[in-house]
């Protein structure tokens, strides 16, 4: 079974959050001061999140990925994955990480079998690491790198590695030649994500044409990769393989090269709350529905009718209200 929404895409894709805690106070995520964290009760248990991803199998649901917040700030976050993991129906499991805490869990995910994890780093520069990050410290996520791509070699396994960067206007060339450059002998994904239009980032965000472009000077020619989704994942990057590079360059350019026709996937906060689209501000409470005794096959139902109501597409710039993403903070959400 298929889980279709109004337009005709498929939705077999789920973000869920485990957590809005974080170590990081990154500029585009969330503000210095922090965000009022949700008390303990209010936070979906291990327990809550199987239900709701058994509720989805039925309709299609196929990948699964983990997000906070910084998610392995939760305690036995490696134990959720492989118990997520198990799940008859879910083929593929990802997490995102600011990868300043994954030398410590790096052995445990392996051992889950985890299929992609994505690590943000937006700058090789120390102090405008830490300018970004606010709390961050650089060798911590770059010591994290290099353990995870060692380990995954020293167990064998598939997991995939991709980096994510998002782009700041002050010295972008540098960081983007920097990052790149990661991806010269190792077999990494570098991509390179387009900001989101959110209240506190005045600046615009550097595109898709301008980082190929440049990269094109320094790596010699490039094609655009025939997407094999069990390789690449089954998210919206597009990539490209370049003649001096080993791993891969890909993009996520929500803005400038919008794939709302294609996009297969919902989010889930960490407090339970369903959202159909990154930028709606409708929400849904999955949570109390559960705590309320719903059944799973109920919930089943419940999803199959909420999906019609996806929107068509992002209107980000055009809605800036209150409730929507700009008035949020990623880590709000689960980014």
């Amino acid at each position: 079974m298929f889980m279709k929404d109004t337009y005709g895409r498929t939705i077999d894709y789920l973000r869920i959050s485990i957590t809005d805690k974080c170590n990081y106070r990154c500029v585009y995520c969330m503000p210095q001061e922090g965000v009022e964290l949700k008390r303990h009760e209010e936070i979906l248990t291990f327990e809550e999140i199987k239900f709701i991803c058994e509720a989805l199998v039925p309709l299609g649901l196929k990948h699964l990925r983990i997000t906070g917040g910084e998610p392995l700030v939760r305690k036995n976050a490696s134990f959720l994955i492989q118990t997520l993991k198990e799940i008859n129906g879910i083929e593929t499991i990802s997490l995102t990480t600011n990868g300043s805490l994954i030398e410590n869990h790096i052995e445990k995910l392996l051992e889950t079998s985890i299929d992609s994890i994505n690590i943000s780093l937006d700058t090789l520069d120390e102090q405008k690491f830490h300018k970004i990050t606010r709390t961050g410290n650089l060798k911590d996520v770059l010591s994290g790198i290099y353990i995870t791509l060692e380990q995954i070699k020293k167990k064998q396994k598939s997991t995939k590695i991709k980096l994510n960067c998002v782009l700041q206007q002050h010295n972008w060339k540098e960081d983007a030649r920097n990052i790149s450059s990661l991806a010269k002998n190792e077999d990494l994904y570098v991509r390179f994500i387009e900001r989101m239009p959110l209240e506190n980032m005045n600046e615009e965000g550097i595109f898709q044409e301008q980082v190929l472009e440049l990269l094109e000077k320094i790596y010699g020619s490039y094609q655009k990769i025939d997407i094999d989704k069990h390789i690449y994942g089954h998210g919206p990057g597009i990539y490209y393989q370049f003649k001096d590079l080993k791993g891969k360059i890909g993009f996520i350019s929500a803005l400038s090269h919008k794939f709302c026709d294609s996009c297969n996937r919902i989010r889930i906060t960490c407090d339970g709350q369903l959202r159909l689209c990154l930028q709606s501000s409708k929400t849904y409470d999955i949570r109390q529905l559960i705590r309320d005794g719903i059944s799973k096959n109920e919930l089943t139902d419940y999803f199959s009718e909420i999906i019609q109501e996806k929107p068509k597409e992002h209107i980000f710039q055009k809605n800036c209200g209150a409730g929507s993403i700009e008035a949020k903070s990623m880590s709000q959400i689960g980014g």
